[in-house]
């Protein structure tokens, strides 16, 4: 079964927000929402180079924590669960 990720997602070229759903296994959805409930924030974005920049934002600190980066292509279904599953949640 699919579950959504709610991800904020930053638009070119002025890097406006809109918020989005990004459909994940069940696996990656449990791992999301703990790191959604620990505070948090997942964001998207495609890159002038044309990448896709995932990144676990901690909005507090103004920091990102964790960041993957994919072609956009197939690819980045890949690369958006890694960064969910990899994070270390007590490490931030």
């Amino acid at each position: 079964m699919m579950h959504k990720l709610p991800v904020t997602q930053y638009l070119r070229p002025h890097g406006t927000k809109r918020k989005i759903n990004k459909e994940v296994s069940d696996d990656v959805y449990a791992k999301g929402l703990e790191i959604i409930e620990a505070g948090y924030v997942l964001e998207a974005e495609v890159l002038t180079t044309g990448e896709v920049s995932f990144t676990i934002a901690d909005y507090t600190n103004g920091i990102d924590v964790a960041i993957e980066l994919s072609p956009n292509g197939p690819e980045v279904d890949d690369a958006f669960n890694r960064m969910i599953l990899n994070f270390n949640i007590k490490q931030g």
